[in-house]
This record gives structure tokens, C-alpha cells and sequence, in this order.
């Protein structure tokens, strides 16, 4: 079995407007593995896991992201024809909002491509 695997990081730092000086640094991640021709040809399947933008550090103490989020996807993209496809998927968003205390949301998801 064949399988492709991607990965990201990214760090951003975000200021305020001019002449007011709060600054915040935010960081996320995520793996993405991707398995073609999974059970037919032209179909793919899907893991990715990762953490979304979490604010590492700030001028505003009170604006720092206590815990961390992380989110677990798994999708199976099913090719209908040469210029349609089809993406079932589910996802969970673990601590959301960054925050032990909410708990887990999930979602489902299905997306329809159309190529012209």
C-alpha cells in the first residue's frame, strides 16, 4: 500500500493597530497522510492530525490560550467520474477553543467537486 505524507508548521505574530504596542505570537501544526487509490483506483483516503493557530505569547496576559486544541480528521475521496468527486468526512476538535473543559466537538462533513 502506497501512502503520502505532509507536513506543516506555521508561526504568525500579529500586532495592533499604530501607536498602541500589543503584540501576539500564534503557532499551529498539522500531518497529513494521504493513501491513493485506496479500495479503487482514483480514490484517496485521508488522516490528518494537527493543532489549530494557538496563541503562544501576548502583550494581554489574559489573551493567552490556556491548554491546546488539537483536531483529528479522517475523509475518503470517491471519484464519481473524470470531472466529479465526492468527500465524506468526519473531524473532532479535542479542548476546543483551546480549553480542557469544553468538551470534544464533532462534525461531519461532505464535500462535492466539480471539475470544468
Amino acid at each position: 500500500m502506497e501512502f503520502r505524507r505532509v507536513l506543516f508548521r506555521s508561526n504568525a505574530r500579529q500586532e495592533s493597530g499604530t501607536g498602541v504596542g500589543n503584540t501576539a505570537n500564534l503557532f499551529n501544526w498539522g500531518v497529513t497522510l494521504a493513501f491513493p487509490d485506496l479500495f479503487a483506483t482514483g480514490n484517496t483516503g485521508g488522516i490528518i492530525f494537527g493543532q489549530p493557530p494557538k496563541v503562544t505569547s501576548n502583550t494581554n496576559a489574559l489573551r493567552i490560550d490556556p491548554d491546546t486544541s488539537y483536531i483529528l480528521e479522517l475523509q475518503y475521496n470517491i471519484r464519481i467520474s473524470k470531472n466529479i468527486s465526492i468527500t465524506p468526512g468526519v473531524f473532532a476538535v479535542f479542548n476546543p477553543n483551546h480549553n480542557t473543559l469544553n468538551p470534544t466537538t464533532w462534525v461531519a462533513t461532505v464535500r462535492t467537486l466539480f471539475n470544468f
